[in-house]
């Protein structure tokens, strides 16, 4: 991981995309991330609690890692795709948040 973070901060200034479009997606898809890991903790914690699962906390930790780096590329790319995080009609997406 941090050889790849160092290659990302010794790339050039003129491959960067960094836009408003690009940074919402990023937030946005980071933010998702964030909800499905926080989903699965409280899964995970509620079947140890209830015994219906038994593993070791690093099998926990590294199911919890991939999750996390899995499903923020997986939003990134999913808003990329739909063409931004816009919530009006124009999309055709649902109402996430809308500015008057």
């Amino acid at each position: 991981m941090a050889f790849i973070g160092g290659l990302w901060l010794v790339r050039s200034e003129d491959k960067r995309i960094v836009d408003e479009r690009s940074q919402k997606i990023g937030s946005y898809g980071t933010a998702y991330s964030w909800y499905v890991t926080f989903m699965a903790v409280i899964l995970f914690f509620w079947m140890d609690m209830l015994d219906l699962l038994k593993v070791q906390i690093s099998t926990i930790l590294g199911v919890l890692m991939f999750l996390m780096i899995g499903s923020a590329l997986f939003f990134q790319w999913y808003y990329n795709r739909r063409g931004g995080t816009s919530t009006d009609e124009k999309w055709g997406g649902m109402v996430v948040c809308r500015h008057a």
